[in-house]
């Protein structure tokens, strides 16, 4: 999201109304940082994730949230705002976030579904 003079607003009033703490609030105005996404994003992409489908991930500095419904569900936080390496992920992703998250779709390895488009070649 673009942080405008309209978004700011919006945030100061939800600060003064009590909505959110003022760390909150602060960290609402320091712009998040697309590099953050890179390290999730290559996660994604990998075999080690190849059983993540249908979820919605909001990723900036150092946290990590899954949603349900549009609520923050699952969080995972580096602690000292730092990007997260992609060795990380495939260490913690599993436990974490994706503990008892059931796939929309069942999952399907690589393997197999190139092994499946080989015979329907072939056929």
């Amino acid at each position: 999201m673009t942080l405008t003079e309209a978004v700011k607003e919006n945030r100061r009033r939800k600060f003064e109304a009590g909505l959110m703490t003022k760390e909150q609030y602060d960290r609402t105005l320091v712009p998040r940082g697309p590099e953050f996404i890179a390290p999730m994003v290559a996660y994604l992409c990998l075999d080690e994730a190849d059983y993540i489908n249908g979820q919605v991930f909001h990723v900036e500095r150092g946290r990590i949230n899954t949603y349900y419904f549009g609520e923050d569900f699952k969080s995972l936080h580096k602690g000292d705002d730092g990007m997260f390496t992609i060795d990380e992920l495939i260490e913690t992703v599993p436990a974490s976030l994706m503990s008892g998250i059931v796939p929309v779709v069942p999952p399907v390895k690589m393997n197999e579904a190139m092994k499946s488009g080989d015979m329907k070649k072939a056929s």
